[in-house]
């Protein structure tokens, strides 16, 4: 059977298995907005600020990405791993990038559906459709300012979604290399410092030097800028980046082969140890 089919059987089964839990995933698709509703529409001076709009948007954003990446991939890849089921479909033919490229095709999706209610309550309640309207060289009324608005806001879902591969890389690590009860905590222990230090629950304008000097350095905060140039509110830099906003991506670039290679090596040593 040709790669890609069993790609879309493993990502059909994992999404059957996702429906499972209807809780878990409404849950993970709505947290994002909700937490949005309730606390930045409320508040004037960030609502009202388009600004401030698009930053708020830009950290639920990536929260969201990184919420259903770490609990919902790094949770379900362990208790796989603890299934007999799992057990008997690695030990089929088919190589084991195959079920995980199913698993990662799947976790995008998701990651998609928590961004469009996220999207629909920044555009109903704060001043976000004034922040796409300052996109940089853009129309600001008519068809061409509709357009320009669109296409701002489908960048920043591209720049969402596509920054999520270091958070799926590290999912699979965790999932990989603890068991189910473990890799709870330890998904909590990932996701907490990587919100808060990233940008994504305080903005890094409040943080101490040290503390924004360290947020440089994380997958969170090098999304969180990426979101943000795209919605036109240009990359922040360090003052001894010198600009050009290659700070950000190269960040990225190395926290992604970092992960999947770490992921990797972690899939095939859960493999060894229990197979071999």
């Amino acid at each position: 059977m040709p790669s890609a089919r069993l790609v879309r059987a493993h990502a059909r089964a994992q999404g059957q298995v996702l429906l499972r839990s209807p809780a878990q995933l409404v849950f993970l698709l709505l947290a994002p907005a909700v937490a949005l509703l309730a606390i930045v529409a409320p508040i004037d001076a960030l609502a009202g600020d388009p600004t401030q709009s698009a930053q708020a948007f830009a950290q639920m954003a990536v929260f969201g990405g990184l919420a259903v990446s770490v609990f919902g991939l790094g949770i379900n890849a362990a208790e796989e791993r603890a299934s007999a089921w799992s057990t008997y479909v690695r030990t089929l033919p088919a190589s084991g990038w195959i079920m995980t490229a199913g698993r990662l095709a799947v976790t995008l999706i998701a990651v998609a559906g928590c961004l469009l209610p996220l999207t629909l309550a920044a555009l109903a309640t704060t001043a976000l459709p004034e922040a796409l309207g300052h996109v940089s060289g853009a129309a600001t009324s008519g068809a061409a300012g509709a357009l320009a608005r669109l296409a701002s806001m489908l960048g920043a879902w591209v720049v969402a979604i596509v920054g999520c591969v270091p958070f799926l890389g590290l999912a699979l690590i965790v999932g990989y290399s603890f068991s189910p009860s473990t890799t709870v905590a330890m998904t909590q222990l990932l996701v907490v410092p990587l919100a808060f230090a990233g940008g994504l629950v305080l903005p890094p304008g409040v943080f101490p030097p040290w503390l924004e000097a360290l947020s440089w350095a994380l997958p969170t905060r090098a999304v969180r800028e990426g979101v943000l140039a795209v919605l036109g509110q240009g990359f922040v830099e360090p003052v001894w980046a010198g600009g050009g906003g290659w700070v950000p991506v190269l960040v990225w670039a190395a926290w992604a082969v970092a992960a999947l290679v770490g992921a990797a090596r972690a899939y095939a040593r859960d493999e060894g140890r229990r197979f071999r």
